[in-house]
């Protein structure tokens, strides 16, 4: 995951609007962590680690549909980020669509294969499902 700081062409208001969000989600100030990384996006759409973050936030306030979509989109721009995956999978599965979650969850493991959580989250979301291997 690409920090601002790393990205071509990101504006110092930008670059700390960011450091703001990371410092804000980190004691819990999950608006004011979500009105600075909308910030970002405003000059950055493709940022995907402020909508990574975004993603975080909407799955602590239990808006899942939200948070699939933030997860998505992170998705799109980078393809084989495992973190934006596993967390894709964690909303898919608390919003009740366990089949998905379980694909997401197997996809984990062939791109980190120490990742021990995504086969546990997978036969998780198998037993959810009523299927199993």
């Amino acid at each position: 995951m690409a920090t601002l700081s790393q990205q071509a062409g990101a504006s110092v208001q930008s670059e700390i609007a960011f450091h703001q969000g990371v410092v804000a989600y980190g004691k819990g100030e999950t608006d004011a962590a979500q009105a600075a990384f909308e910030a970002v996006l405003a000059e950055d759409a493709e940022d995907t680690a402020a909508i990574h973050y975004l993603g975080l936030i909407a799955a602590e306030r239990g808006d899942f549909e939200a948070a699939i979509a933030r997860y998505r989109s992170a998705l799109a721009l980078d393809p084989d980020d495992v973190d934006f995956r596993f967390d894709l999978g964690s909303a898919l599965l608390e919003s009740g669509q366990t089949a998905e979650a379980r694909g997401e969850f197997d996809r984990v493991p062939a791109a980190e294969p120490d990742r021990a959580r995504a086969p546990l989250f997978a036969g998780i979301s198998a037993y959810r499902a009523g299927a199993f291997r």
